[in-house]
Protein backbone atom coordinates (compact mmCIF):
# COMPACT_ATOMS: atom_id res chain seq x y z
CA UNK A 1 0.00 0.00 0.00
CA UNK A 2 2.84 2.39 0.90
CA UNK A 3 4.49 1.77 -2.49
CA UNK A 4 1.26 2.70 -4.30
CA UNK A 5 1.00 5.98 -2.39
CA UNK A 6 4.63 6.89 -3.09
CA UNK A 7 4.28 5.92 -6.75
CA UNK A 8 1.08 7.97 -7.07
CA UNK A 9 2.70 11.00 -5.43
CA UNK A 10 5.73 10.69 -7.70
CA UNK A 11 3.51 10.42 -10.76
CA UNK A 12 1.54 13.55 -9.78
CA UNK A 13 4.81 15.41 -9.16
CA UNK A 14 6.22 14.48 -12.58
CA UNK A 15 3.03 15.44 -14.39
CA UNK A 16 2.96 18.86 -12.72
CA UNK A 17 6.59 19.76 -13.48
CA UNK A 18 7.31 22.26 -16.25
CA UNK A 19 10.45 22.88 -18.21
CA UNK A 20 11.29 26.54 -17.50
CA UNK A 21 13.47 26.77 -20.62
CA UNK A 22 10.40 26.37 -22.83
CA UNK A 23 8.58 29.16 -20.99
CA UNK A 24 11.42 31.69 -21.33
CA UNK A 25 11.77 31.59 -25.12
CA UNK A 26 11.17 35.06 -26.57
CA UNK A 27 9.10 35.11 -29.74
CA UNK A 28 9.02 37.99 -32.19
CA UNK A 29 6.24 39.16 -34.50
CA UNK A 30 8.29 41.09 -37.08
CA UNK A 31 11.66 41.46 -38.73
CA UNK A 32 13.07 44.84 -39.60
CA UNK A 33 16.14 46.82 -40.61
CA UNK A 34 17.36 49.85 -38.68
CA UNK A 35 18.53 52.04 -41.55
CA UNK A 36 19.84 55.22 -39.97
CA UNK A 37 19.28 58.29 -37.88
CA UNK A 38 16.20 60.52 -38.25
CA UNK A 39 17.43 64.12 -38.21
CA UNK A 40 14.05 65.71 -38.92
CA UNK A 41 12.87 68.31 -36.42
CA UNK A 42 9.17 67.75 -35.79
CA UNK A 43 7.10 66.55 -32.80
CA UNK A 44 6.86 62.94 -34.07
CA UNK A 45 10.33 62.73 -35.60
CA UNK A 46 13.80 61.94 -34.36
CA UNK A 47 15.51 58.80 -33.22
CA UNK A 48 16.21 56.17 -35.86
CA UNK A 49 14.47 54.91 -39.00
CA UNK A 50 13.42 51.26 -39.16
CA UNK A 51 11.94 49.44 -42.17
CA UNK A 52 9.29 46.83 -41.31
CA UNK A 53 7.21 45.09 -44.00
CA UNK A 54 8.12 47.66 -46.70
CA UNK A 55 7.06 50.57 -44.45
CA UNK A 56 9.42 53.07 -42.80
CA UNK A 57 8.87 54.00 -39.16
CA UNK A 58 10.95 55.79 -36.56
CA UNK A 59 11.66 55.03 -32.91
CA UNK A 60 13.48 56.55 -29.96
CA UNK A 61 16.50 54.45 -28.93
CA UNK A 62 16.18 55.67 -25.32
CA UNK A 63 12.74 54.00 -25.13
CA UNK A 64 14.04 50.54 -26.12
CA UNK A 65 13.75 47.70 -23.63
CA UNK A 66 17.00 46.38 -22.16
CA UNK A 67 19.01 44.76 -24.94
CA UNK A 68 22.54 44.29 -26.19
CA UNK A 69 22.14 46.13 -29.49
CA UNK A 70 24.46 49.08 -29.92
CA UNK A 71 22.61 51.50 -32.16
CA UNK A 72 24.60 54.41 -33.56
CA UNK A 73 24.42 56.36 -36.77
CA UNK A 74 27.62 54.65 -37.93
CA UNK A 75 26.63 50.96 -37.64
CA UNK A 76 23.46 50.91 -39.77
CA UNK A 77 21.95 48.85 -41.31
CA UNK A 78 21.14 46.57 -38.39
CA UNK A 79 18.88 43.57 -39.06
CA UNK A 80 16.57 42.85 -36.12
CA UNK A 81 13.59 40.86 -34.88
CA UNK A 82 11.13 42.87 -32.85
CA UNK A 83 7.73 43.29 -31.24
CA UNK A 84 6.28 46.74 -31.70
CA UNK A 85 3.12 48.87 -31.65
CA UNK A 86 2.03 51.99 -33.50
CA UNK A 87 1.62 55.19 -31.55
CA UNK A 88 -0.73 58.07 -32.23
CA UNK A 89 2.23 60.17 -33.33
CA UNK A 90 2.82 59.75 -37.07
CA UNK A 91 5.17 56.87 -37.91
CA UNK A 92 6.66 56.76 -34.42
CA UNK A 93 6.49 53.25 -32.96
CA UNK A 94 7.06 51.74 -29.53
CA UNK A 95 9.34 48.69 -29.46
CA UNK A 96 8.59 46.25 -26.64
CA UNK A 97 11.23 43.60 -27.51
CA UNK A 98 14.14 43.57 -29.95
CA UNK A 99 17.02 41.27 -30.87
CA UNK A 100 19.75 41.62 -33.48
CA UNK A 101 19.84 38.94 -36.18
Amino acid sequence: MFKKIVLSALLVFLICCKNDDENNVQTFDSEGVITGIDLRLCPCCGGFFIDINDETYNFEPNDLPNNDIEITEDNAPIFVELNWENTECGNLITISAIREL
